[in-house]
């Protein structure tokens, strides 16, 4: 309800304006008989007491008994599209692009808003029109663009989307860039999918060209190189994170340890996991480091290490590794208190989300690189389950 009020501000605010210049014109039989200001009180009052409904239809009511109102208009379309009364706000926008009396400035201002109105209601291609004939007005030029990136990007027209992103960063705005290089990784992967090698390694390259510290055209280069059986060169595309994305670097450590075991170098990747953990502390990464040593050395060698590490850098799911470790290494069964602490503590960590949107703060169990919530890109980053330290 509260975010509905602030949504009807924005009317509000439009009737008063309305309501102040009629009071301000010179008195007359007409402006007598259609002087909005007192309805436009009463609808104010129904905001300010949560009747939305009830200001909808005073505006609404208004914008019938004065049809010079385009701001109220433009508000109340802006307001039903919100509110996903889609239709209601099409009418609106398109009964105000049918007015002769309109300037230029208010003629783009609704144009823009029904562009908006008909990709909510999914009706790209009318969108696509009106947006293309207001990318070539200077004042709506990028706006336009952004919105014909987002209806291509929802389309997956990844050849449209990075051509106008494309046009958006000759513009000033190299933000885009980082998007482009995750269309160009979009269509690698769709590539590899189908079987077409040489041109997932071209969109590989062009993301890389992109944006060289797009974590995702890294990631594809090191699988291309494992693909291969290059595997000193996957090792050096996928270390190469740590430059790019640091907090990214748990989403290879497998494809890490593969490499080095293949090329039965073992101690060259626990060499690696000691050096990584020396200049970032990684739950993650001094998991998969114990397991090597629990591997090699045995249960309490392999909990020594993770309780060196846990003292500077406490966290829950490395602690519960730790009693596991523990448990095992002197033989406690399941139903002896520390078996049961390695239990609780497992119940704490499962189910928790393992990665965060910096943007928006989604939480997601599993990777995206384009947020589920905000539909940023590259935005989602791997977090320490239940740290204590966070």
């Amino acid at each position: 309800m509260v975010e509905l009020l602030w949504l009807l501000l924005p009317v509000a605010a439009a009737s008063g304006w309305f309501a102040a210049r009629r009071t301000c014109r010179p008195a007359s039989a007409s402006d007598g008989a259609t002087d909005c200001k007192p309805q436009y009180f009463k609808g104010l009052n129904y905001v300010l007491n949560e009747q939305p409904d009830k200001a909808i239809e005073i505006f609404v009511g208004m914008l019938e008994v004065d049809s010079d109102a385009v701001e109220m208009h433009l508000a109340l379309g802006s307001l039903f599209r919100r509110r996903g009364e889609v239709d209601r706000a099409i009418r609106i926008h398109q009964s105000l692009i049918a007015r002769n009396d309109l300037t230029d400035e208010q003629r783009a201002e609704a144009l823009q808003e029904l562009a908006c109105d008909y990709t909510r209601a999914g009706l790209f291609d009318r969108a696509e029109r009106l947006l293309l004939e207001l990318s070539d007005i200077p004042s709506h030029h990028e706006i336009a663009l952004r919105l014909l990136v987002t209806i291509f990007q929802q389309q997956r027209d990844w050849d449209q989307a990075i051509s106008f992103a494309r046009r958006l960063a000759k513009a000033g705005d190299e933000s885009h860039l980082t998007n482009i290089a995750q269309y160009l990784c979009e269509q690698a992967d769709a590539a590899w999918r189908h079987g077409d090698m040489v041109r997932a390694e071209e969109k590989i390259r062009d993301a890389r060209d992109a944006d060289p510290k797009c974590a995702r055209a890294i990631i594809l280069e090191g699988n291309l190189h494992r693909h291969h059986g290059r595997l000193r060169e996957a090792i050096e595309s996928y270390e190469g994170i740590e430059d790019a994305a640091p907090d990214l670097l748990p989403l290879v450590v497998q494809q890490l340890k593969a490499c080095y075991t293949a090329l039965d170098d073992e101690a060259g990747f626990d060499a690696y996991l000691e050096q990584s953990l020396k200049r970032r502390p990684r739950t993650a990464l001094v998991r998969v480091l114990a397991e090597r040593i629990r591997a090699n050395e045995g249960e309490a060698a392999a909990a020594q290490r993770l309780e060196r590490f846990l003292v500077d850098s406490p966290s829950l799911s490395g602690l519960d590794y730790l009693v596991e470790l523990q448990a095992i290494s002197e033989g406690v069964p399941a139903c002896a208190p520390l078996g049961r602490v390695s239990h609780l503590l497992r119940r704490l960590t499962d189910g928790r989300a393992a990665f965060q949107c910096v943007h928006c703060g989604f939480n997601a169990k599993s990777h995206h690189w384009q947020c589920p919530g905000c539909k940023e890109w590259g935005s989602l980053r791997p977090i320490e389950p239940a740290d204590i330290h966070s």
